[in-house]
């Protein structure tokens, strides 16, 4: 039973959020990483199980274009793996096997000065079954918002999200925030926002500079297209905690333990169905340079 969820994708980027709205940095900054997501098998209420798999590669690249410009890329494609067991909802036969997702943004912010910003992100997406069309599986979309800066690091903003998710229009309202509680503890967004959804909300405690414990949760809405135009969409809730080590200034190790909760499966043509409760993880290694 395979793939992830994007206890990995939107976990992937996740740690490179808050970059991209925290103060700007003088110099060019780039990271890569790479993820590893297993889900438990689940039962499907209307007979059958399902379980995923997947890998993540995810670049960043963030530039200063002026004074008060600029600029960050985010590119990433996902292999992804949906094992079946008697899906009863397609009579015996899986909608699809494995998968393959390519995503992208463009994120250009701007300081106004007292201590404000803004940002717009164009945002792509391509997400397709081995048998079905590539065209055919765009999702577009852009997300903007307004944030609010503080001399000590901490942040809050607002803003909101257009997704076209592969011919279903969704719009997302968006709260941006990172705030340093006191010297060990921080609240702040866990995720980078995209077509699985919006930031997330984490609570994070550092035992040392070097090692962190984090707590959190998330909304999210996976959507692939089938064989036939038929997309297989997966909406959940997930709980989740985090234990990330630095192993070095560059170098950064993070494991996620998580917890779905009301899960439910749809597509075009078959009702929602729900599914069990289940556990998830992911492994991540990210490297800044």
């Amino acid at each position: 039973m395979k793939q992830t969820g994007k206890l990995a994708a939107a976990l992937a980027l996740a740690m490179t959020a808050s970059v991209a709205v925290a103060a700007p940095q003088t110099e060019p900054t780039y990271s890569v990483s790479l993820t590893r997501g297993i889900s438990a098998d689940t039962d499907i209420d209307n007979g059958g199980q399902l379980g995923r798999q997947s890998w993540q590669l995810g670049a960043r690249g963030n530039w200063k274009l002026a004074p008060s410009w600029r600029l960050s890329a985010n590119l990433g494609v996902d292999w992804l793996d949906w094992d079946w067991k008697m899906p009863q909802q397609y009579n015996q036969q899986a909608p699809f096997d494995s998968a393959r997702r390519y995503h992208g943004n463009l994120m250009f912010s701007h300081q106004l000065g007292n201590g404000w910003s803004v940002m717009a992100a164009p945002t792509l997406q391509f997400a397709y079954a081995n048998d079905a069309s590539l065209a055919e599986s765009k999702s577009y979309g852009v997300m903007a918002g307004a944030m609010r800066h503080y001399a000590n690091g901490n942040y809050w903003g607002v803003g909101g999200a257009y997704f076209n998710d592969i011919g279903k229009a969704r719009f997302l309202p968006l709260v941006l925030f990172n705030w340093q509680i006191s010297d060990k503890w921080r609240l702040g967004n866990p995720l980078m926002p995209d077509f699985s959804g919006g930031a997330g909300i984490e609570l994070a405690y550092s035992f040392t500079p070097a090692l962190q414990w984090g707590i959190g949760s998330s909304k999210n809405t996976e959507r692939v297209l089938a064989h036939d135009q038929q997309v297989v969409e997966l909406s959940e809730w997930r709980l989740f905690s985090r234990v990330g080590w630095n192993i070095t200034s560059a170098t950064a190790l993070n494991f996620y333990l998580g917890y779905s909760m009301s899960p439910d499966l749809k597509d075009g043509e078959h009702a929602a169905v729900d599914m069990d409760n289940y556990v998830s993880g992911a492994l991540q290694l990210r490297y800044r340079f």
